[in-house]
């Protein structure tokens, strides 16, 4: 197929960024077992935010690798006014790129529209109430089954069931409303859909399982970590509280970007076990971890940066093209 200049380069851009990010994905997959081993060992935000990173990690390095490489040096060195035939293999790289992403955008589409939807119809049977003791106002829904959640996501708001509010003494739903304040704080349900926004490793393949459900364990535990602040009081209050809204989970399913006080009934007993017994961390040190990553990107930064990066760069896209 003979392409045109900036058809050449929207084919090497796509075909690129799959490449990368496929040979990003599969390595941060093989290493999931021993991240979520070291992230078990920091506190739970920080566990929270390496699980995040690892995520978005393949998006980020195929991003880089387009803008800082593909991008630049196709501009310096491609002769502007040739035809040139492209390859079956950098077509079929660029449409599995488009693949990838058509996929992740569908995916993040669709969960915004299941959320959505099922948000629309939480807030038409909903009654806006103040609570005791509570500076934001929550929204009441009618019903026996105890549900409380943060729903939305630019502007999240508590939801709770009736049925939460008869099961709950008052002490317990306190501080189940500052474990959701503490989602609330984080953006975390911004941040769950940032995780279905970001490609898997190939089209209808996403293989980051692992680090998901990792990444949401460790947000529900900081999440914990924040509403109780180390009182043991406040602890068994919310050990108690989960007990109770046990077996709820399910709405979280009708709603994927919705932040429940338990979603995943089978993470009961490891939450109970850690606010009845709280574990103090290994002491693996955030800084160190921060100033690795700093000294890899600044290294990496450095040698993109340099002109014989380029010409290699532009080499490899010769290549790949044909």
């Amino acid at each position: 197929m003979t392409a045109s200049y900036w058809w050449r380069l929207a084919w090497l851009g796509l075909a690129c960024f799959f490449l990368v990010h496929s040979m990003a994905g599969v390595a941060i997959s093989l290493l999931a077992q021993r991240a979520v081993r070291i992230a078990g060992r920091l506190r739970p935000r920080a566990a929270a935010r390496l699980m995040l990173t690892l995520r978005l990690l393949p998006l980020a390095c195929s991003i880089a690798a387009v803008a800082g490489l593909c991008l630049p040096s196709y501009l310096w060195f491609e002769p502007a006014a040739t035809r040139e035939q492209v390859g079956w293999m950098c077509l079929i790289a660029a449409l599995l790129g488009v693949a990838t992403l058509a996929t992740s955008i569908g995916r993040a589409v669709h969960a915004t529209l299941r959320s959505w939807r099922y948000t629309r119809r939480c807030w038409r049977v909903a009654t806006k109430t103040s609570l005791e003791g509570q500076s934001e106002p929550v929204w009441v829904m009618e019903g026996s089954a105890p549900f409380l959640a943060l729903a939305g996501i630019l502007r999240p708001r508590l939801l709770i069931s009736r049925g939460a509010l008869n099961r709950l003494s008052s002490p317990q739903l306190s501080v189940a409303l500052r474990h959701e304040a503490a989602h609330r704080a984080s953006g975390d349900n911004l941040k769950r859909l940032v995780i279905a926004l970001a490609p898997g490793v190939w089209p209808f393949f996403r293989g980051f399982d692992l680090i998901e459900k990792s990444w949401a364990r460790f947000t529900e535990w900081a999440a914990d970590e924040a509403a109780v602040l180390g009182d043991p009081m406040r602890s068994v209050l919310l050990a108690d509280a989960l007990v109770r809204v046990a077996g709820v989970g399910s709405a979280a399913q009708r709603s994927p970007l919705l932040a429940p006080l338990l979603a995943d009934g089978s993470e009961l007993k490891a939450r109970v076990e850690r606010l009845l017994h709280p574990v103090p961390p290994a002491g693996v040190s955030t800084r160190r971890i921060a100033a690795a990553a700093f000294g890899a990107t600044a290294m990496l930064v450095a040698i993109v940066a340099q002109p014989w990066t380029l010409r290699i760069a532009y080499r490899f896209l010769e290549d790949l093209i044909h």
